[in-house]
């Protein structure tokens, strides 16, 4: 049985907005960032992964092996991977899958669709927004799910869900599995 809850706001402390957007900007310019796999989106959603099935910074594509790297990028982290990441402890850092900065541009649609590795899996995500704007909408489950910068929240992405950015800039977060 699916739980029906959309996302959940953490009762955690804020992150420090300033240097996840330092860390954000210096990983984005300095490492390539590819295509969010899939075919719900119009080809313009970038991810960088921080944790890739291949060490690459561009690859997306989940593991079929269930094994994931470090990439170039979560080495180069200034706040994300060592503050932010490295505060869950070793046990889970070691247990953690894609590990990516999620960049949804402007005029950027995501069709809703439904995550899902296998019917018994549930797929939650932890997503931390680093860069958004009013203009970017969230649907989970039907929800329109309003996240601030530097806070945490908790998505159910096996519901169907979309995205839309109709800001000026690009909404950009830290995603990764729960």
């Amino acid at each position: 049985h699916s739980p029906t809850l959309g996302s959940v706001h953490l009762d955690v402390p804020k992150w420090d907005t300033a240097l996840l957007v330092a860390d954000c900007a210096h990983l984005m310019s300095t490492y390539v960032a590819g295509t969010q796999f899939g075919d719900t989106h119009d080809g313009l959603w970038q991810t960088l992964s921080l944790r890739s099935s291949d060490g690459t910074t561009s690859n997306d594509s989940p593991s079929s092996s269930q094994q994931y790297i470090n990439t170039d990028a979560w080495r180069a982290s200034s706040y994300i991977v060592p503050n932010l990441l490295h505060s869950f402890g070793p046990t889970l850092v070691d247990c953690f899958e894609r590990v990516r900065l999620s960049v949804v541009p402007p005029s950027c649609n995501v069709a809703w669709h439904c995550d899902y590795t296998h019917a018994e899996e549930h797929v939650t995500r932890l997503h931390i927004p680093i860069l958004c704007s009013t203009g970017f909408e969230m649907d989970i489950g039907g929800t329109i799910v309003n996240m601030d910068v530097g806070e945490s929240y908790i998505g159910n992405f096996e519901l169907p869900h979309r995205l839309s950015n109709a800001a000026a800039v690009s909404y950009t977060h830290l995603t990764l599995p729960t």
